[in-house]
């Protein structure tokens, strides 16, 4: 199972599991009642599944799990002695608790930094310190092992993953969202400004993750939103 959150937009954790038809049988297109630790949750849709096919699953949201997406802080200074620039820059601050009594063994957050349309403007991730991937990493960087893209574990990404994540810290890696995928597009990574935290979350544990950005902003220039 995963869980996953995209807390910018709606702080809920959702959870996710891939699924194994390990009979002799197609399953067929139908309506199923959800059951997690012997409760129900929900009821979802199920695609046909050939026999020995694997499927993604919802099961649902996991309110024990709480993402708290603080309020955006921002500082601004000046730089440059002939062409003066405004520097902003910007930290987001995301909390996840992990109310379980039990480890939470892959969760995905997705966040997503500005992506300038004026040349002039040039937006830069600090924190954590991912980079536009090199041709070297390209030619080098394995693929994700799982056909469909779906992980389960922490290992399983950062084996998946190697020359394209940045460590954080123990059981915190960040990637550039897609990183992961199988048919991802390596050289378009960042592109978006969409980036991923992946994390194991013991049980009972707090986790304090913090994505910083600068923007750079010719001093003569007007801008609307910064």
């Amino acid at each position: 199972m995963a869980w996953l959150s995209i807390p910018k937009v709606d702080n809920r954790v959702h959870l996710k599991a891939n699924i194994h038809n390990d009979s002799d049988y197609t399953l067929l297109v139908g309506t199923a009642s959800i059951y997690v630790d012997g409760s129900y949750i929900m009821k979802s849709d199920l695609p046909a599944v050939s026999p020995k096919e694997r499927f993604e699953c919802s099961l649902g949201l996991d309110p024990s799990i709480r993402v708290t997406y603080h309020a955006l802080s921002k500082k601004a200074a000046t730089s440059g002695f002939y062409q003066k620039s405004t520097i902003y820059v910007y930290t987001q601050r995301v909390t996840i608790q992990n109310t379980k009594t039990s480890a939470i063994p892959f969760l995905k957050i997705i966040d997503q930094i500005p992506v300038p349309e004026h040349s002039e403007i040039k937006v830069k991730i600090v924190s954590p310190a991912l980079k536009d991937p090199s041709a070297d990493v390209l030619d080098n960087a394995p693929r994700a092992s799982n056909k469909q893209g779906f992980h389960t574990s922490l290992s399983e990404v950062i084996a998946a993953t190697a020359g394209l994540n940045v460590e954080v810290a123990n059981g915190i890696i960040a990637v550039w969202d897609g990183a992961d995928e199988p048919d991802a597009d390596l050289r378009v990574l960042g592109k978006n400004g969409k980036m991923n935290w992946l994390c194991e979350v013991a049980a009972k544990e707090k986790l304090n993750l913090i994505l910083q950005w600068e923007v750079s902003v010719p001093q003569n220039m007007d801008v609307i939103g910064l």
